[in-house]
């Protein structure tokens, strides 16, 4: 039996706080009870607290006495993702090595986040004992789910990191404002000009939509310096094990063009959007394999495999037969030459 991602039992951990998440945990969050390896697939936050991540390259010492060079973000993930005694080994195995942790801890200490999403798989933990394990990151907001593979399609499709944590409503006996849904990552200031007529509230909201949304940074139409375009208007949101390219295939398979959407009637779309996630699912290796960089077998193609295999042993049984083999005992052809009951030819 293959080691395949359709008999996976996954967690889904949406979280939300005001003080912010360190971005460094993820990689770590949840981890095998037995092996102390980590059990993260993949994970996406909002934007994170500042901008400013240095690219470079950074040079270590493998434990196989290999030499790797290492993106800064990259190096942080795997050192996170270490068990404590292998990133103990890790640091002592070299100056090198030592300097780079160093490095990396004083670069991405301060990263946070307010907003994540987390894909993990599951070792037997229930929802009150995960609850539990987090409870250092006082949360503001903590959901949990429990199931199969399907929670990839949830974890690709939700909208849960694509707004912020604040929403704007307006205060009773005033008029509402069509702005209220605005993102909240642009100074309130810049939205009102009578700020005593609109609260914030803390919006923890989400939903599946129809389509894969995961976009470099928060974009508002309408806010460059000549008036138009797009501007930017968060920092920068942060992806873990997430191939960006591999990314692009499954977007185009979910994408409707502008001018079919168009044509559609209102119904038509939901049942679109109701969908996404079953052709996602239906995707589940390639994301799993492709996407997630994860170390494991490809069902479909196993599967293929099995059914030529099959069908290539069913050809051999009829020609062996045909030829008027009986049980295994093989036919001689002549000249030397035998085919087994499997069918391969044998050479006296």
């Amino acid at each position: 039996m293959g080691n395949y991602i359709k008999d996976k039992n996954l967690i889904i951990c949406y979280m939300g706080s005001e003080k912010e998440v360190p971005i460094q945990l993820l990689p770590g969050l949840f981890r095998d009870k037995t092996s102390g390896k980590s059990l993260i697939i993949s994970a996406r936050t909002g934007p994170m607290s500042r901008d400013m991540y240095s690219m470079g390259d950074v040079t270590v010492d493998m434990p196989d006495g290999t030499i790797k060079k290492f993106e800064e973000k990259q190096l942080m993930e795997y050192i996170y993702r270490l068990t404590e005694s292998e990133r103990i080994n890790f640091q002592i195995q070299s100056d090198k090595n030592l300097k780079a942790l160093k490095h990396i801890q004083r670069l991405w200490t301060d990263a946070t986040s307010d907003k994540i999403m987390v894909l993990s798989y599951w070792d037997g933990f229930t929802v009150d004992e995960l609850t539990d394990q987090m409870a250092y990151l006082e949360l503001d907001f903590l959901s949990i789910k429990i199931g199969g593979p399907e929670l990839i399609s949830e974890f690709l499709l939700a909208d849960f990191c694509n707004h912020g944590i604040r929403k704007i409503v307006t205060k009773p006996g005033n008029e509402v404002s069509d702005n209220n849904t605005l993102d909240p990552y642009q100074s309130a200031e810049s939205l009102f000009e009578e700020q005593e007529n609109f609260d914030y509230v803390l919006d923890w909201s989400f939903s599946i939509q129809g389509n894969i949304d995961f976009p470099k940074y928060f974009e508002e139409e309408g806010g460059s310096d000549d008036g138009g375009g797009l501007a930017k208007c968060s920092k920068c949101l942060y992806y873990y094990s997430i191939d960006m390219k591999a990314l692009d295939k499954l977007i185009k398979l979910l994408h409707i063009p502008a001018r079919v959407i168009e044509m559609l009637t209102q119904d038509q779309l939901l049942e679109l959007k109701r969908q996404a996630p079953k052709i996602l699912f239906d995707e589940i290796d390639y994301i799993a394999i492709k996407v997630f960089s994860q170390n494991l077998d490809n069902f479909k193609e196993d599967r293929k495999y099995s059914e030529l295999v099959k069908g290539e042993a069913g050809w051999s049984s009829s020609i062996h037969g045909a030829l008027g083999g009986i049980g295994g005992q093989s036919v001689y052809l002549g000249g030397g030459l035998s085919i087994t009951a499997s069918g391969k030819l044998d050479e006296q």
